[in-house]
């Protein structure tokens, strides 16, 4: 009887272990407003966050192109412009924090687009070169591995599609064109998330896939199927704990969106946000810091904005686990009680047979 019990705790413990995985439920979200604005519009600017503070890369600012480096402070809502500068004004630049550096990839002019690389370190305030990208490009999605940084497709000239990857070494100042990367159909300012393991990349209005993902030990794609995702171009995007979330954009037939798209690969999930932004609009920065993601300026196509909004979601287990949780518990009780009993059991019979016979 004993034993019996005993599996069934751990019958509960497994399960339990085996609900976990797929038992949260759909976040909770919210969009609210930033106490203070932007001093300037702003549009199409990299945001790259350090953990704590987040940099602003270049961007259109009040109408024009920018060379500035902004540090924002979400504490205090500081917004300061660091001394050194891009070495040329670009929107659409790509950027990631290394953990030690920023690098800043590209972008674009009124006439032309980059193909630098730059190291931005924001204790020394140096920046420097680093190996230029094979090719120009702007608006191409980067994602860090923690070894490597890869750049997806990109854009150039006049509407004009980069297909390739690119995978760039910071130590070595290795910079390739990773083989049979080429993307499908034609994959306009796209956007990407690394979560942990993969890259996820979102289509832009005229790409062949909704989503899909890399992954960086094979360097292959993979397509995600069944997602309700739908393709925009000049959305922004940022990862939060299992979660990816495409923020606003441009779609093919409306236009620009105030939607807030997320997905999760592994257990698969995905959906929009009640969050919605007012009013809807393409060109925004993102970059998240902890279950927080801020959300700056953005283009609605008739006037640029200076708004800064944060988004916040948070994971919770569901009534699966809690469920799973109850059960264990409860099978622990069982098995408690049930020693216990055993023991009294043992006692009794233990002081009846010392019990010295009638009579004697």
């Amino acid at each position: 009887m004993l034993r019996s019990r005993a599996l069934l705790v751990i019958a509960c413990f497994i399960s339990m272990i085996l609900v976990t995985p797929v038992a949260s439920a759909a976040p909770t979200e919210s969009l609210d407003a930033f106490p203070t604005r932007l001093p300037w519009t702003l549009a199409g600017a990299a945001a790259v966050s350090t953990g704590s503070t987040i940099y602003l890369i270049g961007g259109i600012r009040n109408g024009e192109l920018s060379t500035a480096i902004t540090r924002f402070d979400p504490a205090t809502g500081a917004l300061v412009d660091e001394t050194v500068q891009l070495p040329g004004a670009r929107y659409g630049a790509s950027a990631l924090w290394t953990g030690t550096e920023i690098l800043i990839f590209g972008g674009a002019t009124w006439t032309g687009d980059w193909n630098d690389t730059l190291h931005f370190n924001p204790v020394t305030k140096v920046l420097r070169y680093g190996t230029n990208m094979t090719s120009t490009r702007s608006f191409a999605p980067t994602v860090w591995t923690g070894h490597y940084a890869y750049l997806f497709g990109g854009a150039w000239g006049l509407d004009q599609i980069r297909y390739d990857a690119l995978r760039y070494d910071p130590q070595t100042e290795a910079m390739v064109v990773v083989p049979n990367s080429r993307l499908p159909g034609f994959p306009r300012q796209i956007t990407a998330t690394w979560d942990g393991t993969r890259a996820i990349i979102f289509g832009g209005g005229d790409a062949a896939f909704s989503v899909m993902t890399f992954d960086p030990a094979t360097e292959t794609y993979s397509y995600l199927n069944a997602t309700a995702f739908s393709r925009v171009v000049t959305g922004s995007s940022v990862q939060i704990g299992t979660y990816s979330y495409v923020f606003s954009g441009w779609q093919v037939g409306p236009g620009y969106v105030n939607r807030i798209q997320r997905l999760r690969v592994e257990p698969a999930d995905s959906g929009t946000s009640t969050a919605v932004f007012a009013p809807p609009r393409g060109l925004t920065a993102a970059a998240a810091i902890g279950d927080r993601a801020y959300v700056f300026g953005g283009w609605n196509g008739t006037a640029y904005s200076n708004a800064i909004e944060v988004f916040h979601s948070a994971e919770g287990p569901n009534l699966l686990l809690w469920i799973g949780v109850a059960g264990l518990v409860a099978a622990v009780a069982i098995v408690g009680v049930a020693v216990w009993a055993r023991r009294r059991r043992r006692a009794g019979k233990s002081k009846s047979e010392e019990k010295p016979p009638e009579g004697t």
